[in-house]
Order: structure tokens, then C-alpha cells, then sequence
């Protein structure tokens, strides 16, 4: 692809994330955001479109996207990986980020053995739900309220090893990337510091997770 086409397609495909900003954000997160920003909730209720500017959805996302976020980061940021991810929905970026959480304790997939949690798990990771338990063969079984976690909590410790990593290359994305997750998946590790060895696993693996969910 021509690099003309290439930013073509990206304008294109952040376009269509603009055009429904608050569909980009956990609705955990939706009562603080109505709060802080001094938005009637009553008048933006979450999910529906501003019938006053169907194009840009609601109120409420573009207020979010202009003073939490910030301005659009430059076509170049979403380039290399993980700005890439920020491109997609809410949803398969949670998908890539929870694989990508799960790589660094490979036997927490063969260790949830409770049929709702893993199915969970199931549901989130897509094609790359098998590839992880492969790679959790022969390794150490996690105890269960590890394996047990639920796809948001690991998507936020990836979030959180990329972003001490300085991965995020823009203030912007990292924050959109943030609140198209739950505030607190898992209140007691969500304020925990990554360790230099997670870090590192996951940039290691940074690649190989994006290649999973592309078959």
C-alpha cells in the first residue's frame, strides 16, 4: 500500500471512531466524566447518540475526547504498535491488550479451570485464547484469584507495563486508551507498578499479539 493510502486509511478509520467518540469509553468511567466536565447526565445519557449532531455522537464523547484526551495525535503516532491498536474499537483493543496481560503468567489459562470465568476469558481473547494456553504448557499453574482475573484486569496490566515502558508515544492515546477500559477491574493490583521483567515480556511479545488476531 502506497504511504498516501496508507494515511488515507487511517484518516478513514479514525474518522469512523470519532464519529461515535463515547462508544470509546468504559461506561464505568461515564459519572465522573459527567461530573468533571460539568455535563447534565439527564440530558447525555451514555450510549445514545446527540440527535443535534448524529455525525460526532454524543456530547459527552467529543467533550471527553477534546479535555481529557486532548488533541489528535499526529497520523505518525498510530504507525508502529501499540499506537496501531488505538484504531481499533473498544473491544478488540481490550482483546489484544488482555493477550498481551496473560503472556506473562502463561499458566493462568490452564489454571482457571471455573466454567465462568473462562469463558470469559474465551469470549475476550478470540483466536488467541488457544495460542496462550499452548504457550502455557509445561508452565507453573497460577493460583486461582490470579487465574481467575477477569480480561479487563490483565488488558491493565499491560496498559500499565507499555505505558512505564513509554510505549504510548502521545498523551492523547495513552488516556484514550485508558478510558476504553474499567476504572478498577481489579481494585487491589490496578495501582501496583509493573516490574522491569513484565515490562519486558510484554514488549517482547508486543508482535506476536498483534499476529494472533490477524487470521
Amino acid at each position: 500500500m502506497s504511504p498516501v493510502r496508507h494515511y488515507d486509511e487511517m484518516v478513514r478509520r479514525l474518522g469512523l471512531l470519532l464519529a461515535q467518540p463515547q462508544a470509546q469509553v468504559d461506561p464505568s468511567w461515564a459519572p465522573m466524566l459527567a461530573t468533571g466536565l460539568d455535563i447534565s447526565k439527564g440530558l447525555l445519557p451514555v450510549g445514545e447518540a446527540d440527535q443535534a449532531d448524529p455525525v460526532w455522537g454524543s456530547r459527552l464523547g467529543v467533550a471527553v475526547l477534546h479535555r481529557v484526551c486532548g488533541p489528535v495525535p499526529a497520523l505518525t503516532d498510530f504507525d508502529a504498535l501499540p499506537g496501531r491498536w488505538c484504531l481499533l474499537s473498544r473491544e478488540d483493543r481490550l482483546a489484544r491488550l488482555a493477550a498481551l496481560g496473560l503472556v506473562g503468567t502463561p499458566g493462568a489459562l490452564r489454571a482457571c479451570v471455573r466454567r465462568a470465568p473462562r469463558q470469559a476469558l474465551e469470549a475476550v481473547l478470540g483466536p488467541a485464547y488457544e495460542v496462550l494456553m499452548t504457550l502455557g504448557t509445561g508452565a507453573a499453574a497460577a493460583a486461582p484469584q490470579v487465574a481467575e482475573r477477569p480480561p479487563a484486569a490483565w488488558a491493565l496490566d499491560a496498559y500499565l507495563a507499555l505505558s512505564r515502558a513509554g510505549r504510548w508515544k502521545n498523551r492523547a492515546l495513552r488516556r484514550w486508551v485508558r478510558l476504553g477500559l474499567p476504572r478498577a477491574p481489579c481494585p487491589d493490583t490496578s495501582r501496583i507498578r509493573p516490574c522491569p521483567q513484565a515490562v519486558q515480556v510484554c514488549l517482547q511479545y508486543l508482535p506476536s499479539v498483534d499476529n494472533w488476531f490477524q487470521h
